[in-house]
C-alpha cells in the first residue's frame, strides 16, 4: 500500500484552512478552529479517603511537585491544577498537605489530587507558657 504524502492533493484539501462565512468577529472560529476547552482535573477515584503529609519536593519553574505521605510508601506526583484552597505558587517544600492518594491511569504511578494545605499553629505561641 502507498503511504501518501503530506505534501499530497489529498492532504492539500482537507488541511487548508476556510473562512467560515458570518463569522468574522475576530475568533479563532473565521479560521474553522474551535477554541479550547478549559481544563477540567480529573476527579479521585475515592475522594472520600484524605491522607496527611507534606510537600518535599518542588521542582523550581515546573507546574507540579511531590508529597511524601505520613503513612510512608512512594512519594506522590501533584500538579498545580489539583492544588485547592491557595495557589501552587505559596507552596513550599516542607508545608504539610491534605491530600486524596490516587493512582496515575495511564502509568498506576501514585498521585495526590485534592492537595489542600493544612495550617500548622503557631510554634512561638505553643512554647510559651500560659500567664
Amino acid at each position: 500500500a502507498v503511504v501518501p504524502s503530506v505534501h499530497s492533493a489529498e492532504f492539500a484539501e482537507a488541511d487548508s484552512a476556510q473562512p467560515i462565512e458570518n463569522a468574522n468577529d475576530g475568533s479563532d472560529r473565521y479560521w474553522g478552529r474551535l477554541p479550547k476547552p478549559p481544563y477540567m482535573p480529573p476527579e479521585p477515584s475515592d475522594p472520600s479517603v484524605r491522607e496527611l503529609g507534606y510537600i518535599a519536593n518542588m521542582p523550581f519553574g515546573r507546574e507540579f511537585g511531590f508529597i511524601e505521605a505520613d503513612a510512608g510508601g512512594e512519594r506522590l506526583f501533584f500538579h498545580q491544577s489539583w492544588v485547592e484552597g491557595c495557589s501552587f505558587g505559596e507552596l513550599q517544600p516542607g508545608d504539610r498537605v491534605q491530600f486524596t492518594p490516587d493512582s496515575n491511569p495511564r502509568d498506576g504511578r501514585p498521585v495526590a489530587m485534592r492537595v489542600v494545605r493544612q495550617a500548622e499553629p503557631n510554634a512561638m505561641e505553643e512554647s510559651q507558657p500560659a500567664e
